[in-house]
C-alpha cells in the first residue's frame, strides 16, 4: 500500500509504502504508475497538461480528489490521483461512473469521460470497439443500456473493457 509519494518526475514515482520501504514504478502507462485505472483526474492550474484551463490550485485539486475518493494520496503532475492501492483506484472509478453517468448509455458516457488531453485524442470508435469486445467475451451485451440498469456481470465487462482501452500496462 503506498502511503506517500516522494517523487514524479516524468514517467518516475518514488512511493513510500506503508512498510517503510519505497517503491519505484518506471515507464508502463499512468494508469499503472499511480494505482488509477479509470485515469481520474483533478486539474489544477500551473499543470504539465498545457490544456487545462483551470484555476483551481494544485492544493485545493488534492484537497477535492481526497474528499471525492477514498485512498486519493496525491497527484501527479499532470493531474492524475495517484491511489494507495489499485483497488481503491478501481473502486473510485466505478463510483465515479454510476453516480456521474448512471443515466448515460457506454457511448454516452465515453464522450465525457475520455477526454483528449496531454496524452492525446481520444479515438471513441476504437474505445468503443475495446469495451464491446470485453462484453461479448463475457456473453454479454452493453448496446442501448444505461449504466444504472446494467446488471453486475455487465458493469464488470463495463469496468474491465475501459481498463484495457486505457492501459493498465508495467
Amino acid at each position: 500500500k503506498i502511503v506517500s509519494l516522494i517523487l514524479t518526475e516524468g514517467t518516475k514515482r518514488i512511493y513510500q509504502m506503508a512498510d517503510g520501504s519505497t517503491e519505484t514504478r518506471t515507464g508502463g502507462t499512468v494508469a499503472w504508475r499511480n494505482n488509477n485505472p479509470g485515469n481520474l483526474k483533478f486539474e489544477f492550474k500551473g499543470s504539465a497538461d498545457k490544456t487545462v484551463k483551470s484555476k483551481r490550485s494544485k492544493e485545493k485539486a488534492l484537497s477535492d480528489a481526497k474528499k471525492r475518493y477514498a485512498g486519493v494520496i496525491a497527484l501527479d503532475q499532470w493531474g492524475n490521483a495517484i491511489f494507495e492501492t489499485m483497488e481503491a483506484g478501481a473502486v473510485a472509478k466505478a463510483h465515479l461512473l454510476k453516480k456521474l453517468h448512471g443515466n448515460k448509455t457506454m457511448p454516452e458516457m465515453l464522450r465525457s469521460y475520455a477526454k483528449s488531453d496531454y496524452s492525446g485524442k481520444t479515438n471513441y470508435g476504437a474505445y468503443e470497439a475495446t469495451i464491446n469486445k470485453a462484453a461479448a467475451e463475457r456473453g454479454v451485451n452493453l448496446k442501448g443500456k444505461k449504466i444504472s440498469e446494467m446488471t453486475e456481470a455487465e458493469f464488470s465487462a463495463l469496468a474491465e473493457g475501459m481498463v484495457r482501452a486505457e492501459g493498465v500496462k508495467k
